[in-house]
């Protein structure tokens, strides 16, 4: 018997109906709170997306690549390794993308720093790249090239 069945067992036997209603009140807000902070019971199905980026030929390192979700929601991202592998992330340490078309950018120019973006604007802020997420594992790679 856990600490919490006996201490429900104690109460029920050894307290006035008056505070056992209190008790009792008090137990079922405490269950309805800790499973409303479960974290993930908004989240859709998501599927793991990864793969390769490069540019030129080359593995294109360092770069931003985001997923958005045509019908909206959560974008998911990742910063591309120096072979230019990346694996996204939809919120802090899960992994995936939501299900569905997604449209796509890649960029290398940072947001608060901003430099001289490498990357034609076709594959950014004027993306042609548009990819389906499906449950389980997706991989998509994309060979970007200069104009």
């Amino acid at each position: 018997m856990t600490q919490t069945s006996k201490l429900i067992r104690k109460v029920a036997v050894e307290t006035k109906p008056a505070v056992q209603s209190v008790f009792l009140f008090l137990c079922l807000i405490f269950l309805g709170l800790s499973a409303g902070c479960s974290g993930s019971g908004d989240q859709p199905p998501l599927g793991l997306v990864c793969g390769t980026v490069t540019f030129n030929g080359k593995p294109l390192k360092g770069a931003t690549i985001s997923f958005h979700p045509i019908d909206g929601g959560r974008q998911s991202y990742d910063h591309t390794n120096d072979q230019g592998l990346y694996d996204v992330v939809y919120l802090r340490d899960i992994r995936g993308a939501k299900l569905g078309k997604h449209r796509v950018t890649i960029r290398t120019a940072g947001v608060e720093v901003p430099e001289k973006e490498t990357v034609p604007a076709r594959y950014n802020s004027k993306t042609t790249l548009e990819v389906e997420v499906k449950s389980d594992q997706n991989q998509f790679d994309f060979a970007l090239t200069s104009p």
